[in-house]
């Protein structure tokens, strides 16, 4: 398993070769925080070689069916709707914080 593998743009020519040599499945997951196919510096899709998971965060409906759902939409709205926030119990204003980047001019 390779988590944030658009860090290492490199690797997918890599896989591309193992995986032309050997079309065993499901040898390898890749996982990542944006979309691969969307770089610039990752030359090869694996195309053919390859299944693509978007993952989303929880559905209203699934934080109701385990019993997490708020009954204040505006509290349910501002929380979001990420694992982590719900599994971990995080503060949702300084997880979320993480995703802003700030640039100075």
């Amino acid at each position: 398993m390779f988590d944030e593998g658009q860090r290492v743009p490199h690797i997918f020519r890599y896989l591309q070769e193992i995986l032309d040599r050997n079309n065993k499945r499901g040898q390898f997951i890749l996982t990542g925080s944006n979309n691969f196919l969307l770089q610039e510096q990752v030359s090869q899709s694996l195309a053919g070689r390859a299944g693509y998971l978007t993952l989303l965060p929880f559905s209203y409906a699934e934080l109701v069916a385990d019993s997490l759902a708020f009954e204040d939409v505006n509290r349910l709205i501002l929380t979001g709707g990420y694992p982590e926030v719900w599994t971990e119990k995080l503060d949702p204003g300084r997880w979320l914080n993480s995703y802003i980047n700030l640039r100075a001019a």
